[in-house]
């Protein structure tokens, strides 16, 4: 058996989401969810939240060192990591 777990990032009233629209053939196509994914062997819940966060982070900060516009990063993000900010 393995472990996975979600998370779910709020600020200001706001919660960060995953709309899966992204991979091909995926079962889950067009849901809504939290960050997620699988533990790593003896890894904390909190250790995993801060892998899933900084993984993410350091794909947009790398597009950002190649010279990237802010704002083209965020779309990019939005349309192919397909995450959305909810109310």
């Amino acid at each position: 058996m393995k472990l996975a777990t979600l998370c779910y990032l709020r600020r200001n009233g706001r919660t960060l989401m995953l709309h899966r629209v992204k991979k091909q053939d995926d079962i889950h196509e067009g849901k809504w969810n939290g960050l997620g994914g699988k533990f790593e062997p003896g890894e904390s819940y909190e250790s995993w939240a801060s892998r899933v966060e900084a993984f993410e982070l350091e794909k947009a900060r790398k597009r950002l060192a190649k010279g990237e516009e802010p704002a083209v990063v965020l779309e990019a993000m939005s349309k192919s990591m397909t995450q959305k900010l909810m109310h």
